[in-house]
């Protein structure tokens, strides 16, 4: 299993352990579309999970997509639990001497059924 495999695995099993050795030191969570919530460190990121984790004890995430090119990985995946639906896209950067998640850029929403359509979508962000 690559790294990103090891990390979706290790969050269904709800191994923390498992979850912070794929974790490199020096993590980076890049968050484009809300730059406030990127951090740097390993322990942040391992706390984010346990707090979702404990939070949601029921949540199974899925990996819809996964490329795989050079360094990086790709992956598109579904989280669900009782009361919270997710989706996101997660471009991983791997380090290959250790073998783990140097880096993450992550786009993620949660999964809104009754959003507005389009149209209504696009006039929001044109009035503005």
């Amino acid at each position: 299993m690559d790294p990103a495999d090891r990390f979706y695995d290790a969050i269904n099993r709800k191994d923390m352990k498992a979850l912070a050795d794929v974790v490199h030191p020096d993590f980076e969570m890049i968050v484009p579309q809300k730059p406030a919530r990127g951090f740097i460190g390993k322990k942040q990121e391992v706390d984010n999970i346990v707090s979702l984790c404990e939070s949601h004890p029921d949540l199974v995430m899925t990996v819809l997509r996964k490329v795989v090119d050079g360094n990086e990985i790709w992956a598109e995946s579904h989280l669900t639990a009782p009361n919270l639906e997710m989706m996101a896209v997660v471009i991983w950067t791997v380090d290959p001497e250790t073998d783990t998640l140097k880096a993450g850029r992550y786009y993620s929403e949660p999964v809104q059924r009754d959003a507005a359509d389009i149209n209504s979508f696009m006039k929001s962000i044109n009035e503005r």
